[in-house]
């Protein structure tokens, strides 16, 4: 781990804590720390060049995300995607999902609708993949994140986001549930559900005061249109 350059104690500190929360959360994502096994801050602290102290807090970081379980004085153990872990990341992820593309609906232009459309196919041909589903899902949802104008619930994913990874890397659509899903994708639902839905949408992302930015009720119905199969398709886990 390379040094930090920063002239402010505190923010490199934070930085660093950072650095070690990415380190450990992308072993336990891809296997190199399996569950149930221990994780010992002095040791990482040695393989990082680090102080104890941000190891301890990027543990403490986990360990509130479920990803490990800490025993004071003793050690940290990974825990274990159980099914009920799974069952509980598909429905934040699809709540969380629904409400990125409420957010982003009135917002996004033309050309980034065709984005999306563009990774919505890519969800869509990955139906049948677990890990190409979970990117795939995930390229539409933090796209739809980024485009929110919401700093809170960008905040709120960034911080979910490697939990999910862990929790559903393996996850794959049931075959039983993949037509369904796939006509989803390419639903085409009426112009009046999709204009209450949009104008409901676009109200739910603005807070009391003045609009940053004012939105046409016809833009959020055309954005709605191009939108909203796969809005469905993102909240349905």
């Amino acid at each position: 781990m390379g040094n930090i350059g920063s002239t402010n104690v505190g923010e490199s500190k934070q930085l660093l804590a950072e650095e070690v929360f990415h380190h450990i959360g992308r072993q336990i994502i891809d296997g190199t720390l399996a569950a149930g096994e221990r994780i010992r801050d002095v040791d990482v602290a040695e393989e990082l060049h680090v102080s104890r102290t941000p190891v301890r807090e990027a543990l403490q970081r986990l360990e509130r995300l479920g990803m490990v379980t800490m025993y004071p004085s003793r050690y940290t153990e990974v825990t274990a995607v159980t099914a009920e872990t799974i069952a509980q990341s598909l429905v934040f992820a699809g709540y969380q999902a629904g409400i990125a593309a409420r957010l982003a609906v009135p917002q996004i232009t033309a050309a980034q609708r065709e984005h999306v459309l563009a990774l919505v196919n890519a969800m869509r041909a990955a139906l049948e993949d677990g890990a190409g589903t979970s990117n795939a899902r995930w390229a539409v949802f933090s796209y739809l994140g980024e485009h929110s104008g919401n700093a809170q619930h960008r905040t709120l994913i960034d911080d979910a986001s490697m939990v999910l990874f862990r929790n559903l890397r393996d996850w794959v659509v049931p075959p039983s549930d993949r037509a369904r899903m796939a006509q989803i994708y390419v639903a085409e639902p009426s112009a009046p559900m999709i204009c209450r839905i949009s104008s409901s949408s676009a109200s739910m992302s603005l807070p009391p005061g003045p609009p940053a930015r004012s939105v046409s009720s016809s833009r959020r119905c055309s954005a709605a249109r191009s939108v909203l199969p796969w809005m469905l398709a993102l909240s349905t886990p």
